[in-house]
């Protein structure tokens, strides 16, 4: 199956263009209702929290078909190497 979404959620040049920009509002909730995934880009950088995972799942509750993909960093030898895999929305 091929899933098309965005790279990440979380851009302030975003705000008004891609997404609303009022009070309150999730960026994750807004963009499950148009597309089936997301890419975390912050996991690259290290391992999400628990917590934080679990509100993103969460947030995108209203699509079922939805799905994070995430990319995490692998070190090997002198150089890194990213290892995607895909979480599912309905994993508690």
């Amino acid at each position: 199956m091929i899933r098309v979404g965005p790279a990440g959620w979380a851009y302030k040049d975003w705000e008004g263009i891609v997404y609303p920009k009022p009070r309150g509002f999730d960026p994750v909730t807004y963009l499950a209702r148009f597309f089936d995934t997301i890419k975390i880009n912050s996991s690259f950088y290290g391992l999400p929290q628990m917590a934080a995972a679990q509100a993103w799942i969460e947030h995108a509750d209203g699509n079922p078909r939805f799905r994070f993909t995430t990319c995490e960093i692998a070190i090997e030898t002198d150089y890194a190497t990213a290892h995607c895999a895909e979480m599912a929305s309905d994993t508690r």
